[in-house]
């Protein structure tokens, strides 16, 4: 991962990490965490009935953590 990172940098890439847990679980409408939230390729959130492919939802709550914007 560091040589990805440093390759990365060397053509002006930022590379940020973030701790992927949940990302796939939680909703980015409500931004509730439910096992339930995701089925195979499917997302639909059992709180808000928010729907997306599931790998949509779990880029959305990575783009939010990357921002500052996530949830404490």
């Amino acid at each position: 991962m560091r040589r990805m990172k440093d390759k990365a940098n060397l053509v002006g890439i930022k590379v940020e990490w973030v701790v992927n847990a949940n990302t796939s679980r939680t909703c980015p409408a409500c931004g509730i965490v439910d096992r339930a939230n995701r089925k195979g390729i499917r997302f639909r959130c059992v709180a808000c009935g928010h729907a997306e492919h599931a790998d949509s939802a779990g880029t959305a709550d990575i783009a939010r953590a990357i921002s500052g914007l996530a949830a404490a």
